[in-house]
This record gives structure tokens, sequence and C-alpha cells, in this order.
């Protein structure tokens, strides 16, 4: 009896660590893409960070700034879309998906939101240039005229982030869905039998 409760703690054990390893694999992974996103931007235009932010207390450059930040505004994301994942490739009788399922569709993901953000980032970039797009009254008023380029390039990099994170996010997670749904069908590569 002992020893069949104790195979079965060790099973939920085992299917909570898979679970966990897909939560922290992606905060891990947003900070990381946080940082270096931020690296960028807070080299483009340190004003975004340092008029339109809290202060931290760390020292305002361009590297501090960009680590502090890349952490700070992406944990969270990493949270909420690695309890979504793991959900996504665990919960249900269908077949389960561990970390190791995951790593080509995170990679994809992270690599497609990083060129989307450089994409808006240049959008934003022509748009400051060109005049067609200013910033809002209050920013606009804090920031010299030849800098505006730079704050919209760096808002419209963090914007697109965001955005297509939280869309992207979704894709993912259904994309697992539909991964195990096909593994879930007899005769179906992968298959479990």
């Amino acid at each position: 009896m002992l020893a069949g409760t104790a195979r079965v703690s060790s099973a939920r054990i085992s299917r909570s660590m898979a679970s966990l390893r897909i939560v922290l694999a992606s905060v891990l992974l947003a900070c990381v893409y946080g940082v270096l996103h931020d690296q960028v931007t807070a080299r483009l235009c340190l004003e975004y960070f340092t008029l339109f932010h809290p202060r931290l207390g760390v020292p305002e450059t361009p590297t501090m700034l960009g680590l502090a930040w890349g952490i700070l505004a992406t944990w969270w994301v990493g949270l909420g879309l690695g309890v979504a994942l793991a959900c996504a490739a665990r919960a249900g009788s269908w077949p389960k998906l561990v970390l190791r399922d995951l790593r080509a569709p995170l990679a994809v993901f992270v690599a497609a939101l990083f060129v989307l953000a450089m994409m808006a980032l240049m959008a934003g970039w022509a748009a400051g240039v060109s005049d067609r797009f200013r910033p809002p009254e209050r920013m606009a008023e804090a920031l010299p005229y030849e800098r505006w380029k730079h704050f919209i390039a760096a808002w419209w990099a963090h914007s697109a982030s965001y955005f297509f994170g939280f869309l992207g996010g979704l894709a993912l997670c259904a994309h697992v869905v539909l991964l195990r749904w096909r593994r879930s069908r007899p005769h179906a590569p992968g298959a479990s039998t």
C-alpha cells in the first residue's frame, strides 16, 4: 500500500516538475529577450527610460537601464506565457509535452518577435524622420525636437514587442494544443501507442 502511494506521489511530483520547467524556461527566455531588446532601445533613446519610466536607483547608462528594465518589464510576461504554455502542453488526457518538445517553437517565436520589434523600430524611425508621427504632447515637451525620432522608434519597438508577444503567445499555445491533438490521433507520426 505504501509503495503504491509513493509511486503516485512520485508521478505527481514528476508531472508538476515538467510544468514548472516550462514556466521557468518561459520566464528566463522572456527576461533574456527583454534585456537584449532593451540594450538596443536604451542605446537608441536613453530618454525613453530616464524621462518616462520610474527611477530604479541603478546607474542611468544604456547597459544598466537595458538590463534592469529588460528584466522588470518582461518577467511577468514570461510568467503568464509559461503558465498558459504549461497548461497547453500538459493539461488533459492528450499526450503530454515537455520542455524539450517546446524548444524549437519557443525559439521561432522569440526570433520572430525580435524581428517584428526591430521592424517596428525602423518604421517608428521613418515616421519620426518624416515628421508624420510625433510623440504625445507631454512627451514631446520633455524631449528636444531632434530626439523625437529616437523616442518614437524606441516606443514603437516596445509597443510591437508587447502586441506581437501577446498574439504570438496565443498562437504558440494554439500550436502546442494542435500538436498534442495530432499526437493523440491513431497512426499519427509521434502518436503514443
